[in-house]
């Protein structure tokens, strides 16, 4: 889980442009999305990963049960997205202090926590 969240979290800061583009399409209330026939498909696959990994961990008693994969997809994309779609916005109200390389580090490892935390027994 912790290689999963950590990985999301840079994947995103790296795709600044595919957070734009995802912003994009949500501005225009999923119209392009709605046109696709294998969006879903080529997506599913990163659920399907994390519900085997979420099973795996309440198997061996690491994880609480009744969590849903689907919700915790949401919050590690939550989590990470926010880094990059309002970076702008929050460095001129707060300063950019949070993304320089070691902050990005230490925030990455606060969502990491916090994910795991969450899911933890």
């Amino acid at each position: 889980m912790r290689k999963l969240v950590a990985f999301t979290f840079e994947h995103h800061s790296r795709h600044p442009d595919f957070i734009r583009l995802v912003m994009i399409e949500n501005i225009h209330h999923g119209a392009y999305l709605q046109q696709s026939d294998i969006i879903r498909d080529l997506n599913i696959t990163a659920i399907k990963e994390l519900e085997r990994l979420y099973a795996r961990g309440v198997e061996l008693g690491e994880f609480r049960s009744g969590i849903s994969p689907l919700e915790i997809h949401w919050q590690i994309s939550a989590l990470s997205f926010f880094n990059v779609s309002n970076r702008v916005t929050f460095s001129m109200i707060f300063g950019d202090q949070l993304f320089s390389t070691e902050n990005q580090s230490s925030l990455r490892q606060s969502v990491v926590d916090l994910i795991v935390r969450n899911v933890q027994k």
